[in-house]
């Protein structure tokens, strides 16, 4: 009779992570994006994107970093957060974020994730595809275009060259007053000399 083994550590099924979308809090004027993401097979996440779509036109990727225990201890005073959210366990869920700044417009968003295999993350309330962004913060206010930032450069550079000058002109002052009391001291000195 024969016997046959099965090495069940040599069958493995690779299982989408999956996304759940935690929504974005304001702190201090900025942005905070923020994203659970879980893997049942423990898999770390390979790839880590958040995607900014600005005024309908795709506008930043930025990689998310994930919450260690010492980036959640700065973050308790802001909010609460779940330790199981960022004790290195990704089966139970790990929370991953994105700190930034945005100019004025209208922004929608989305995620792209992969484990460690390649496995591309799925999530029911988290948008995978900028045909699935969701809205995100309009922020308003004056949108500068380049023409006004080329304004703003041409005046700056003409009040620094305006300084140059009033210092340069304040030097020459200074040098002519130095040089007429020097010539003045050696008429001085000569008289003393010739009485």
């Amino acid at each position: 009779m024969k016997r046959y083994f099965i090495n069940f550590d040599a069958i493995y099924t690779s299982l989408a992570p999956e996304l759940t979308n935690l929504g974005i809090i304001t702190v201090d004027g900025k942005y905070l994006f923020l994203v659970e993401y879980q893997d049942r097979n423990n898999d770390s996440a390979n790839k880590s994107v958040l995607h900014l779509i600005k005024d309908d036109e795709p506008y930043q990727q930025n990689e998310l970093k994930l919450i260690t225990p010492d980036i959640a201890d700065k973050m308790q005073n802001q909010f609460e957060l779940n330790p199981v959210l960022y004790d290195g366990n990704y089966r139970n869920g790990e929370l991953f974020y994105l700190e930034v700044e945005l100019i004025p417009g209208k922004y929608r968003y989305y995620f792209e994730f992969e484990d460690s295999n390649g496995a591309p993350a799925q999530g029911e309330n988290a948008p995978l595809s900028q045909d699935s962004a969701i809205k995100g913060p309009t922020i308003e206010g004056e949108q500068k275009d380049d023409a006004d930032t080329d304004e703003d450069l041409t005046l700056i550079t003409v009040l620094i060259l305006i300084i140059i000058i009033v210092i340069l002109l304040g030097l020459s002052i200074v040098s002519r007053k130095s040089r007429y009391e020097t010539l003045k001291e050696d008429a001085e000195s000569e008289e003393d000399l010739s009485e």
